[in-house]
């Protein structure tokens, strides 16, 4: 799955031992499918997390749709570039605040900067593999 491929992905936790696996790089959650909109029945109260922010919801549906605008995701910094990332961000804010850059040129330039720090991010991964 890619940050700008547009599909929200909906996946699975069996629990609050596996979450914590997942996020100590031990386990992986189930991808249930990939999607732009979804409607999810829950049928009791349950624990759900969208977009990194956890609840207990009670019985219900939930109706999720990718918003218009899309966000922009950028990966964090690691060690060896001193934070180019975090920096690039705030001079395109800088430029936008401005008026430089337009709120489209911010978001396309944005959009290509993730897309070549994803790249760049998993062509390392692959690296390490052979």
């Amino acid at each position: 799955s890619s940050c700008q491929d547009g599909l929200l992905d909906v996946v699975s936790v069996r629990g609050g031992f596996h979450l914590g696996q997942i996020r100590v790089g031990l386990g992986n959650a189930d991808l249930l499918c990939q999607c732009r909109e979804a409607n999810i029945t829950l049928k009791k109260n349950f624990a759900v997390q969208i977009d990194g922010e956890p609840w207990r919801q009670t019985q219900s549906t939930l109706s999720i749709r990718r918003k218009p605008d899309r966000a922009t995701m950028l990966h964090r910094s690691v060690a060896d570039n001193g934070g180019v990332e975090s920096e690039v961000t705030k001079l395109l804010n800088w430029a936008n605040e401005k008026e430089i850059i337009d709120r489209n040129q911010y978001a396309e330039i944005m959009g290509e900067f993730s897309r070549r720090a994803e790249f760049k991010k998993v062509k390392k991964q692959q690296d390490k593999t052979w």
